[in-house]
């Protein structure tokens, strides 16, 4: 999660993220707004909502950018929704779900030391909290290309009303055959997806820094290597016996194995086989 510096953001229910252009403004301040940035009014089909954060709009240096148009009708129903967010609670069964303990042993970390929730946790407790198809990420703009990023806007809404937008990216880099356009849209979907999430009391120890701290030094280790620039950096990793993978399943798999087979049995006799047939 790329801002892990903001551990102690106080989020609550109908606030927006810090990363939601349209901002948390209502009334004749927010029709200001509209104006000011090329925003519909209500009830408009014209004009859109400004480009993706940080999109030129055109060209770079030379360099031909993809810049996305808006789809007007998923704005108007977000800025809808907006200006009457923080006035009906969930009930205390939606909170209780999303308010659950975090489990220590879902959580990860990244090399640079930041520790994170995968996003596939988010959806299953948002399908709990929820049920399925009672919440949805709805996009506002087409992804657009920005300095090798792939950049998301988009707005989570459940039970039919507004929690909170923000815009998510992921790296991109044409060039390198290990990674693709698509996989790089849905992973900025996804980075949206739990910054929207923010604004939900959903695994919010993630951007706690006594939590963080004690966590690194529950779970994970630290080392030192030297860099392709010839600089000593520090990469963390989590302990091997926290990780979730195959050592997971090996209960199971002595469940199903069958016995190892005896020095006769491991070499078919298909001299034996042609006798018989004879």
């Amino acid at each position: 999660m790329d801002d892990q510096t903001s551990n102690k953001d106080p989020q609550s229910r109908g606030v927006t993220s810090h990363n939601n252009p349209v901002g948390d403004a209502s009334g004749a301040e927010l029709e200001d707004r509209r104006s000011v940035n090329n925003l519909p009014n209500r009830g408009s089909t014209g004009g859109g909502p400004p480009s993706v954060p940080g999109s030129s709009g055109g060209t770079e240096t030379g360099r031909s950018v993809e810049v996305s148009r808006p789809t007007n009708v998923a704005l108007s129903q977000m800025l809808a929704l907006a200006e009457h967010a923080g006035e009906e609670p969930f009930g205390d069964g939606v909170v209780s779900i999303l308010s659950a303990p975090i489990e220590d042993t879902i959580v990860d970390i990244r090399p640079d030391g930041l520790i994170y929730v995968s996003h596939n946790h988010y959806r299953d407790r948002l399908d709990q909290a929820f049920g399925v198809g009672g919440w949805a990420l709805i996009p506002l703009d087409r992804p657009a290309i920005k300095d090798n990023r792939v950049v998301y806007w988009g707005f989570l809404k459940a039970h039919g009303q507004y929690i909170a937008d923000a815009v998510g990216g992921a790296s991109y880099y044409p060039n390198n055959r290990q990674g693709s356009y698509d996989n790089s849209v849905e992973a900025a979907k996804s980075d949206c997806l739990v910054r929207c999430c923010k604004a939900l009391p959903l695994y919010r120890q993630c951007w706690d820094r006594d939590y963080s701290d004690w966590w690194k030094a529950t779970y994970a280790v630290a080392r030192q290597q030297r860099s392709g620039r010839g600089e000593i950096e520090t990469i963390w990793t989590k302990k091997p016996e926290y990780r979730r993978g195959i050592n997971s399943y090996l209960p199971k798999l002595k469940e199903i194995t069958p016995p190892e087979a005896g020095p006769e049995d491991d070499i078919p006799d298909f001299a034996a086989d042609a006798r018989e047939e004879d």
